[in-house]
């Protein structure tokens, strides 16, 4: 069995983000009612979210 990894992650809209794997394997998180953490705050602004990148 191989790693998967995120290839791939686009903005969609409100919090939501398409992600696809090196498997090619696609789908949509919705992101909403995750950000409930302290540590994740800035992200609940969603100017904040838009802009969020990968780490490689």
């Amino acid at each position: 069995m191989s790693l998967l990894w995120i290839i791939r992650a686009n903005y969609l809209e409100e919090y939501l983000i398409e992600i696809e794997f090196n498997s090619k394997e696609k789908g949509i998180i919705d992101f909403k009612n995750h950000l409930d953490k302290n540590i994740y705050k800035h992200l609940k602004k969603l100017e904040n979210f838009k802009n969020f990148k990968l780490n490689s």
